[in-house]
């Protein structure tokens, strides 16, 4: 029976992937079994595209790793120990398993044997290995900290939404280039924030329903894309390095299990940071700073008017289940809560349908009568609800 051999290769970043660094990987594997006669059949080879070394939930190691467990394996060549993990503990665990599974490992760069002396530099390697990543990942966060002090566009890694990241051949010469078409729809998403006081899910809904681009040409708006983007300083001409640190994943969602979630990195959340903590780094304005400044305070008025609501939402005493044709839930509760609030679920459902968000300094305790008046100044209809404002 021939001797069944899979390949492995990795690369760590998406940016490596694009490069086509992990053909060259598996190019040179083939080109040493080729060296040794080895066959290998396409099936059994298995790469991780983008994936910290750091860490061992990676798709393409598990189906390597499921197939010397199923029998399916005689051999496993490998570029060199640190493609195959980082940490040396994790080396140390794969070998161990493979050879109890009785697969052999083979690294092109060397023969693992069990004298003493192999042993001995099979450690050491793994050793470095892990030293020299940390090495690595220490000089670049120091050197792009210098170029974010220093006011330098270097220091961020891509441009948000509005821009385009012009690299250049000096490292100092790189900026930002406002994109006339995408600059034009942040200014209208301000707009309809600031002038307008929509919602953000209607202004999502608005954009997918005209056919707005997104950077990825593909797919619709979604609000927390533009909470993100109202939120960003880079459009009123400070962009910000170190608005947010990464963390180990605590909760997966439910989607990404659906879909067999393999984390890119230990390190695959992002929390934010305090803003005393950001380094601002001039770029091009598409917002004035007064315009941006307005819209951080209707997302402050629209948060707590969503607070409100989500605190009293669930305390109308009567039966709201039609407003304006919008289908509502009926609950219920004590009467001496009820009877001092208005209707909150008629004032969201029809704003929420006519795409109109929380005037500044609207509350939730304005009666339909308030909530009326600001309707007509929209060019709105007024809630139809049968209730006086004592007993909705």
């Amino acid at each position: 029976m021939s001797t069944r051999i899979a390949l492995y290769a990795r690369v760590s970043s998406d940016h490596q992937a694009h490069e086509g660094t992990i053909d060259s990987q598996i190019a040179s594997l083939r080109t040493y079994c080729t060296e040794h006669q080895y066959i290998v059949e396409e099936d059994l080879i298995f790469c991780d595209k983008g994936v910290s070394g750091t860490t061992l939930a990676r798709r393409g190691l598990d189906a390597l790793r499921d197939k010397a467990v199923a029998g399916d394996l005689d051999r496993v060549v490998v570029l060199c120990p640190d493609r195959l993990a980082r940490k040396h503990t994790h080396q140390l665990l794969l070998v161990e398993e493979f050879h109890r599974l009785g697969v052999e490992i083979e690294f092109t760069n060397h023969v693992i044997a069990q004298t003493p002396e192999d042993q001995l530099l099979f450690h050491v390697q793994g050793v470095i290995a892990e030293f020299e990543r940390e090495k690595i990942l220490e000089r670049s966060r120091r050197g792009k900290l210098h170029r974010a002090r220093s006011g330098k566009v270097s220091a961020l890694a891509q441009a948000p939404y509005g821009y385009v990241y012009l690299r250049a051949m000096n490292r100092d010469e790189t900026r930002y280039e406002i994109h006339p078409q995408e600059a034009e729809v942040v200014r209208r998403i301000f707009h309809w924030l600031t002038e307008e006081q929509r919602r953000i899910e209607a202004m999502a809904r608005r954009l997918t329903r005209e056919q707005i681009p997104t950077r990825r040409q593909h797919g619709g708006w979604n609000a927390s894309v533009l909470w993100n983007l109202l939120r960003n300083p880079a459009y009123m001409g400070q962009a910000a390095y170190q608005k947010t640190q990464v963390v180990p994943r605590t909760r997966v969602i439910k989607s990404a299990r659906e879909r067999g979630y393999y984390p890119k990195h230990v390190h695959s959340s992002c929390r934010p940071r305090p803003v005393d903590e950001w380094i601002y780094i001039p770029v091009p304005a598409i917002v004035s700073p007064n315009l941006f400044q307005r819209a951080q305070t209707q997302l402050a008025e629209n948060k707590k008017f969503a607070a409100a609501i989500g605190a009293r939402s669930g305390i109308c005493s009567v039966d709201c289940s039609t407003v304006n044709g919008v289908a509502m839930r009926s609950t219920a509760s004590p009467p001496d809560i009820s009877r001092t609030l208005p209707c909150s679920h008629a004032i969201i459902a029809v704003r929420d349908r006519m795409g109109i968000g929380l005037p500044a300094g609207g509350s939730v305790r304005d009666g339909p009568c308030a909530w009326s008046s600001s309707m007509r100044s929209s060019g709105g209809i007024s809630p139809s609800c049968s209730n006086t404002p004592r007993s909705c």
